[in-house]
């Protein structure tokens, strides 16, 4: 039994598509994409997150702001998951005139 040039092609391609097949299939696994940090979970330094500050009023409510206040004690919070920073406006010192600073959210 002889094999046509034309056998000997196919049997040499059909070889090559298996091999090709295997190492398809036998692949390594591709490295899971980095997911987006959302709100400030890393550090500052590592993320550019901004930074929350935790201080107490003078009616004892808590407030969470992006700037510290200039006449209180604040605790910088570190380690915010799923915290929105939104820009705040921290009242003035008492005396201060009161027609600069507005706690009133826009319209």
């Amino acid at each position: 039994m002889e094999l046509s040039h034309r056998q000997i092609g196919m049997a040499v391609l059909a070889a090559v598509a298996i091999g090709a097949g295997w190492a398809w299939y036998n692949r390594p696994a591709p490295a899971p994409a980095a997911t987006p940090q959302q709100g400030p979970v890393a550090s500052t330094a590592e993320t550019g997150a901004r930074r929350i500050y935790k201080w107490q009023d003078e009616n004892g409510v808590w407030n969470f702001t992006d700037r510290p206040p200039a006449d209180r004690s604040y605790t910088l919070v570190i380690e915010t998951p799923n915290v929105t920073v939104v820009p705040s406006v921290i009242p003035e010192a008492a005396g201060a005139s009161s027609e600069a600073a507005s706690t009133a959210p826009p319209d």
